[in-house]
């Protein structure tokens, strides 16, 4: 469950201090695994250990995020943690299997179809997590990124084990098959991996991407054994450890997910980096092909070395590359630029450039959502107009920049003085609107503008003066969603000039149907 009440930086301490604790625990399988501590049976039996109590942990975490996760995500993080749950299953029958019946390293056997099945259910665990709005012609582009990444990664894949794995691998064909299957179903996850990172919500990135880098140690783990089992060699401390790696990844995926639900977004999260990756995505796997091919020519022909045209060739599609990511670079910082400025320019429209308060059109559209979400919820709104009392004499005996400087200061003292969510905007001149959402009762209304004009009254020191600007406010409530916002704000106006009749300096209450409620 998210902790409201906890800050942003309690939060990050929270899963900083989850992200040692796994670092550390994987650090410590690593050299437990790795010097062999104890005997081999020892340490094979605490290799089967961890690889079942590290995605037991993933699902317990992947169910009590999805539990309490929106619809749209709650599906997919039940996906991936049964993807965890068959591992732990197929983890538990490999351990009966050496431990009860005394066969060492079982390969291929039961155990395996739950490995397996692991794919198919965390490929639709990805694909299910919700993505950002798209064009037709945008998902076309990660469609064909998405390719551009699996033909990439599977010729990566093919050189380095998947072809000398079925050339020269021991063992019998479907013991080579089920081999090539781990490694041949982690291009696949892969592939799901980056295209559901760069399409996903902005506000779960995070949270995919430590699940990304889970697969990324599935793939590593996968490659290891099945190139060493099959050559009839024994490095499992890498595989043990990667494995290990990977679901406390997806455990950590979980818990950030927990702590920053999606549709919030971390302070200092940087949106814009999917975009980059995005961008960037098909032109990495091409240049990583484009080293190996070189790497392969070398080592397998030395003549290469001597081949102009082929070293040429490499050159200008290296160089190629590099422009094409430099241009997309440009691109994409001149599109945060605009992006910016939008930005400032809706900031602009909707705000007083004064006093940098919200003007009356941003106040009226804010008026009008809270009417329209009382159909929902039973409350009360408060509109109350504040007006100056005698402003126009500071500007003729101060000038107008004196004036200026009074009108900022109240602007800032009334923002002060309303609760956390109410709305202060200037309405022009001297005249303010206040907005005040789920109100409990009149009297808090009454008591929240009686502090308003205390705080007005306060003396503001101009130079060598000592101003005093008291305000009158007219407050209108209602707790009807069908009332008009503009005819709130005018019966709100009428009030206003109540209380000045009255005596200025006091507050004139009426309700929705402009009836005086009740002045103070």
């Amino acid at each position: 469950m998210t902790d409201t009440a906890a800050s942003a930086p309690a939060l990050r301490r929270r899963f900083d201090a989850a992200a040692i604790t796994a670092a550390v625990a994987v650090l410590a399988t690593g050299l437990a695994l790795g010097t062999g501590v104890g005997s081999d049976t020892f340490s094979r039996n605490l290799g089967n250990v961890l690889e079942i109590a590290s995605p037991a942990l993933a699902a317990a975490c992947c169910y009590l995020v999805a539990r309490r996760a929106r619809q749209s995500w709650r599906t997919g993080w039940y996906l991936i943690g049964a993807s965890c749950l068959s591992w732990c299953t197929g983890q538990i029958i490999w351990t009966w299997l050496e431990t009860v019946k005394a066969q060492l390293n079982p390969f291929p056997s039961p155990a395996d179809f739950f490995f397996l099945l692991a794919v198919p259910l965390s490929v639709a665990g990805l694909l299910w997590f919700p993505s950002s709005p798209d064009t037709q012609s945008g998902r076309a582009r990660t469609l064909l990124d998405g390719i551009i990444v699996a033909g990439s990664v599977l010729f990566v894949s093919w050189t380095l084990v998947l072809g000398p794995t079925l050339h020269n691998g021991e063992g019998s064909a479907w013991a080579r098959a089920i081999g090539l299957a781990y490694p041949a179903a982690d291009v696949v996850v892969l592939t799901i991996v980056i295209i559901a990172y760069v399409r996903c919500d902005p506000a779960g990135r995070v949270a995919v991407g430590l699940v990304g880098l889970a697969f990324a140690a599935f793939a590593l783990a996968d490659s290891v054994f099945a190139y060493t089992d099959l050559h009839g060699q024994n490095v499992s401390e890498v595989s043990n450890t990667a494995w290990v790696a990977g679901y406390l990844l997806i455990a950590l995926g979980a818990y950030y997910a927990r702590l920053h639900p999606p549709g919030e977004v971390e302070p200092g999260v940087d949106l814009d980096r999917g975009t980059r990756v995005q961008v960037l995505l098909p032109y990495v796997p091409l240049a990583v092909v484009l080293g190996l091919c070189v790497a392969e020519a070398l080592v397998t022909d030395p003549l290469v070395v001597d081949n102009v045209v082929f070293w040429i060739g490499a050159s200008l599609i290296a160089l190629l590359l590099v422009r094409q990511g430099i241009v997309i670079l440009e691109n994409t910082r001149l599109a945060r630029s605009l992006a910016l400025s939008n930005e400032r320019l809706q900031y602009q429209v909707m705000h007083d450039v004064l006093t940098l308060l919200p003007n009356r059109p941003l106040l009226l559209d804010r008026l009008r959502m809270a009417l329209a979400r009382m159909t929902r919820v039973e409350e009360l709104v408060a509109i109350m107009f504040v007006d100056l009392d005698r402003f126009k004499p500071v500007n003729d005996t101060y000038g107008h920049e004196a004036g200026d400087v009074v009108l900022v200061t109240l602007g800032r003292r009334l923002s002060a003085a309303v609760r956390a969510g109410d709305t202060v905007a200037r309405f022009g001149g001297d005249e303010f609107l206040v907005l005040c959402e789920d109100v409990t009762s009149v009297d808090e209304a009454v008591a929240l503008a009686d502090r308003m004009v205390a705080t007005m009254a306060e003396p503001i020191t101009i130079g060598d003066a000592q101003l005093v600007v008291n305000a009158s406010i007219g407050l209108v409530i209602t707790d009807s969603p069908a009332s008009d916002a503009e005819a709130l704000v005018r019966r709100a106006d009428r009030a206003m000039y109540e209380a000045k009749a009255k005596g200025r300096a006091r507050v004139e209450v009426v309700d929705a149907r402009g009836q005086v409620a009740l002045s103070s």
